[in-house]
């Protein structure tokens, strides 16, 4: 079990996902529901999370975490939009890992649904992709996929870390759409490889600090467990 405790935003531990609810609720009340990603995230965060924890094992070496419930990171000087909101933020040693949950909700607007001229969202732009960016491609990338990548970037810069991973995970629950399920995957797939790669890392234009920087879709089967 890597989570070694679970916080809200003012530091506050949280014991269980009803706990959760109250002192770390969602931004959108409505998927506090069963089935739906806020609680579904939540409720797989106290269960056994076996998953997570193997995949975590591949990037790094220390065995504890203390995981945040619905961290907001101030991307400031990116204009005003409010925070970037985390399902979850884990933080190791060397590491943190910003959580994208889903089960089959969408993944926001597309960035061409949103006024480019505004600093937000050139700015998240040209922190990823830099200024030589083909912006046919990128205007069909979802918004929620470009803040959290930058996100989970920031989190890692301000706390110093060497390492820092972006983690979509899609939970297949009894409440969800196949058509819904397929459009997220391939948006999350034509996401990821939209970006640079070197090697496992993706290249960030904005990094350089040295982050070794990764973006990871997995996908959890809670409909086979119990």
């Amino acid at each position: 079990m890597m989570i070694k405790e679970v916080l809200n935003d003012k530091g506050e531990k949280i014991n269980n996902p009803e706990e959760w609810k109250h002192k770390a609720p969602p931004m959108r009340p409505i998927q506090w529901q069963d089935g739906r990603s806020a609680k579904t995230n939540a409720e797989y965060v106290f269960s056994d999370h076996k998953e997570l924890d193997e995949l975590l094992k591949l990037y790094t070496k220390y065995e504890k975490c203390i995981l945040y419930a619905e961290k907001k990171t101030e991307l400031d000087p990116l204009g005003k939009r409010g925070p970037r909101n985390h399902d979850s933020l884990m933080v190791f040693d060397d590491l943190v890992v910003g959580v994208e949950a889903k089960v089959d909700e969408s993944l926001d607007n597309k960035i061409k649904q949103y006024d480019l001229n505004k600093e937000r969202y050139s700015g998240i732009i040209k922190m990823i992709y830099g200024d030589n960016v083909d912006m046919d491609i990128v205007r069909e990338m979802y918004y929620q996929l470009l803040s959290g990548t930058y996100g989970t970037f920031v989190e890692a810069k301000n706390r110093g870390k060497d390492k820092a991973l972006f983690l979509i995970i899609t939970y297949i629950t009894n409440r969800l759409e196949e058509k819904k399920l397929e459009i997220n995957k391939k948006a999350i797939e034509e996401f990821i490889d939209s970006i640079p790669s070197d090697g496992d890392k993706k290249v960030l234009a904005c990094n350089n600090n040295n982050i070794d920087f990764y973006i990871k879709h997995i996908t959890i089967d809670l409909t086979k467990k119990g």
